[in-house]
């Protein structure tokens, strides 16, 4: 006799038999995790005791050495501070003695040094650097020189009290800025000043 099966039944019946197979397998699961739990804290509890039982003898012990040391130390700081002392002492003394020679040495060399020697400068004067200045540009636009006549007529339009003489004599005193030259032939021989600066400039 055949058994006739609803397809509906069958399929409910193969989806209760998953879900069975699925909590069968989180079952399992969830026994190797407690166990690998259980484990894990047995193993934390014996690490737990094996450091109490070394760090116990490590604190018995530990007072003895830092007592040894301290003493130690002790015994050679008292050694060796005098020698210490003493070599500081020794070696200021060196250190004084040995600036005190320098600054003898460098008294004497300073003693021995000759005076500084001041050039001697040809213009004595501001104003007469100015008067220098001037002359130059004036005769700087009369390339064929000019008599101590015409330069002393220009310059004295600029400044009243100055005289032939002394243009004269500031003109002698830089033979390497002025120049004096004969022009002309016979009676008609003159003196002319010219600017020779940048000739100058050359062999100063």
């Amino acid at each position: 006799m055949w058994l006739t099966v609803c397809p509906l039944c069958l399929q409910q019946l193969l989806k209760m038999c998953e879900e069975m197979k699925q909590r069968e397998a989180e079952l399992e699961k969830s026994v190797e995790d407690k166990q690998q739990l259980e484990s894990q804290v047995q193993s934390l509890k014996e690490g737990l005791e094996s450091l109490k039982k070394t760090r116990i003898p490590q604190l018995e012990t530990s007072p003895r050495d830092d007592r040894g040391s301290e003493e130690s130390a002790d015994q050679v700081n008292l050694e060796t501070s005098p020698q210490d002392d003493r070599g500081s002492e020794e070696s200021a003394d060196q250190v004084s003695e040995a600036t005190a020679l320098e600054v003898v040495s460098c008294s004497q060399e300073k003693e021995s040094l000759p005076p500084e020697k001041i050039p001697s400068s040809p213009v004595y004067s501001e104003r007469e650097a100015l008067l220098v200045g001037i002359i130059s540009t004036f005769l700087h636009v009369h390339p064929f020189g000019a008599s101590i006549e015409y330069i002393f007529s220009y310059l004295q339009q600029l400044d009243t009290k100055i005289n032939t003489g002394q243009v004269g004599a500031l003109l002698g005193r830089l033979p390497c800025t002025f120049r004096q030259e004969l022009t002309g032939v016979g009676a008609s021989l003159e003196k002319r000043w010219k600017f020779c600066g940048f000739e100058g400039i050359k062999t100063t």
